[in-house]
């Protein structure tokens, strides 16, 4: 997949994300510095960072939102937090989203493993991006 083409595929995730936001569904996200990374890519809505709380606060908090979008980083810790999430949310009847983590992941774990260095690789697709239009006499 050339950078223009995973770009369009990461922003088309996002705006999935985006919509799910705008719904009432609450993003749930490792730290602060997860949550500061979505807002700058105007995901906007409730955006919680889990890491410090017990999952079965988070469970009791948020259970009553129009949905639950995990949102944990790509790495081993991420992983299992999902996992812990998924069970608990699932142990009350609720299947919290895990596609969009999935399918982003997908996209953009061979080069981050975590949610807030997610604007840095879309500078840098974009930057790439540019970088060859310029080559072959493109404008932008």
């Amino acid at each position: 997949m050339n950078p223009e083409e995973r770009l369009k595929s990461i922003n088309s995730i996002l705006d999935e994300l985006r919509e799910r936001a705008e719904d009432g569904w609450v993003i749930l996200v490792e730290g602060e510095r997860d949550v500061k990374t979505l807002r700058e890519l105007n995901v906007d809505g409730m955006i919680v960072a889990i890491a410090q709380m017990k999952d079965s606060d988070v469970v009791d908090r948020y259970s009553g939102c129009s949905g639950v979008v995990i949102m944990t980083d790509w790495d081993r810790r991420g992983s299992i937090m999902e996992r812990n999430m998924v069970r608990k949310f699932s142990s009350w009847g609720i299947t919290p989203e895990t596609g969009i983590r999935r399918r982003l992941g997908g996209l953009v774990s061979r080069d981050i493993q975590g949610i807030e260095d997610l604007k840095k690789l879309i500078f840098n697709l974009m930057s790439e991006i540019d970088g060859v239009k310029r080559e072959h006499g493109h404008e932008r």
